[in-house]
């Protein structure tokens, strides 16, 4: 009897030890993140009235599974999400697939090359990697795309985003039917062009858009991708350039004209996307020479340019609430991706401004103009 006496007390010891434990880490974590938003919170404050501060401070708290506070949209009935990528984490790919369905969105398309188990509220889709050796896992995106667009509807609108990817933003996720139809193109074989977000790419690097999200309809998205798997050494090969000084050719943001005597038009996996969209979806093939020479560059430029603010519309991560997770946490993709200074970069204003201003092509050509002739 002892013994079951004793056996008892420890058994209780320990419960209540543990409990204890629970709830010790439970009021860590908490106070922890407290810690956290006060630090933010002062930061904010003095900034604003530090004299001497030259920054101005803010930032937002996002939860890890989204509430929606406004009404359904009836548009979202023909709106496709494809989330295309390398499950970094399951969890936020499937708090994302469940965000996108509170929204309404009910046609979602999980597509990727390697996964344990399937996702609730979306059609998983499991892809063996490309053979085939290309640029930046350009094959495998193509052939997960490729996968995931025979499950959508033809009249659907279609946001094809990445697996790291979250629009938190509700309102842009309803409203996106009626901005994307508000928008129209001379130049493109539906009349209709292409959404994407701005980046602190240069402007000046002919065809790169990034490919973080495309929003078109099936038939674009269809051209985009409908181009073969590329070899990387063959591209490479066939380039016949100095590979001995090949940094050269790689394009630099903030001096593009320091040494260059050739222009890579499809040297990134993005440039070669958007090179195809000017080859499939516009009324005329207006794709770019793969090499692009020095006194050849500004003809090529003022035509991107015409196709830029003809054929796109660009919206900002920051209105739409664009943030990409990576194991550390949650950052924002517009300071994340691009660490380009200059202010001829594809931002919306200087988009805005393209489709607005007459001139303004005409100052970024001049631009262009006076240093490849200091060069």
């Amino acid at each position: 009897m002892k013994l079951k006496s004793l056996f008892k007390i420890k058994f209780y010891l320990k419960s209540i030890f543990l409990f204890w434990i629970y709830i010790f880490r439970r009021q860590f974590l908490s106070s922890k993140e407290k810690f956290i938003y006060l630090f933010l919170l002062s930061l904010s404050r003095n900034n604003l009235t530090n004299k001497e501060s030259k920054q101005l401070t803010e930032f937002k708290i996002f939860p890890k599974n989204s509430t929606r506070i406004f009404p359904l949209s009836n548009s979202n009935k023909k709106l496709s999400i494809i989330i295309q990528g390398d499950i970094q984490d399951f969890d936020f790919v499937q708090s994302t697939v469940n965000w996108y369905k509170k929204c309404g969105v009910n046609n979602i398309i999980v597509s990727t090359n390697a996964i344990e188990e399937e996702f609730k509220n979306a059609i998983t889709i499991i892809n063996k990697k490309s053979k085939v050796k290309g640029i930046n896992n350009e094959n495998n995106e193509i052939l997960n795309i490729r996968a995931a667009l025979d499950f959508i509807p033809s009249n659907h609108l279609i946001i094809k985003t990445k697996t790291q990817q979250r629009i938190f933003n509700e309102l842009t996720i309803s409203g996106l039917q009626s901005i994307h139809n508000s928008y129209f193109s001379k130049l493109s074989k539906n009349n209709k062009r292409i959404g994407v977000i701005s980046s602190q790419s240069s402007i000046l690097q002919i065809n790169q858009i990034p490919d973080d999200i495309y929003i078109g309809s099936l038939e674009q998205i269809k051209a985009i991708f409908s181009i073969g798997f590329r070899n990387k050494d063959r591209y490479f090969k066939d380039l016949n350039i100095d590979f001995n000084n090949f940094k050269k050719y790689i394009f630099d943001h903030n001096n593009p004209f320091k040494d260059e005597s050739i222009f890579l038009s499809e040297l990134n996996k993005e440039q070669r996307f958007f090179n195809s969209f000017r080859k499939n979806c516009l009324l005329r093939d207006m794709q770019d020479k793969k090499i692009i020479v020095k006194n050849e560059y500004l003809s090529s430029l003022s035509r991107y340019l015409d196709i830029i603010s003809d054929c796109l519309y660009v919206l900002d991560p920051l209105e739409i609430d664009l943030y990409t997770f990576h194991k550390k946490g949650y950052s924002n993709i517009a300071k994340l991706n691009y660490k380009n200074k200059s202010s001829i970069n594809l931002s919306r204003l200087n988009w805005i401004a393209l489709l607005n201003d007459p001139d303004y092509k005409n100052k970024i050509i001049s631009f262009a103009s006076k240093n490849l002739s200091l060069n």
